[in-house]
Parts: structure tokens; C-alpha cells; sequence
């Protein structure tokens, strides 16, 4: 990794190379929340489940 911390702070890394590193990605550049849609998901389907 290639990181310039002292420039731009926290989001200055410049470039990422990784191999062999499998990840789940959670947010996305148009804004999709994985971790928003699972509780979401979750929620509504505890709530099918308290009305039988």
C-alpha cells in the first residue's frame, strides 16, 4: 500500500494492491448499505413472523 497520510489525512491513500484477499463489500459507490438493507430485511421479516 501507498499512502500519503501527512498530505490529505485519512483518505490519502493513493493506491491499494492486494493478491489473494477475498472481502465483502458493504457500501457502494452509488450508495447501496448492505448493512442497512440486512436490517431492514431483518425487521420486516420479524414483523411477518409476530403477526401469525
Amino acid at each position: 500500500m501507498i499512502a500519503d497520510l501527512d498530505a490529505d489525512g485519512a483518505e490519502a491513500v493513493r493506491r491499494l494492491m492486494v493478491e489473494d484477499f477475498p472481502v465483502v463489500v458493504v457500501n457502494g459507490l452509488h450508495g447501496g448499505d448492505l448493512y442497512r438493507e440486512g436490517r431492514e430485511r431483518w425487521r420486516s421479516e420479524a414483523r411477518m413472523g409476530e403477526s401469525l
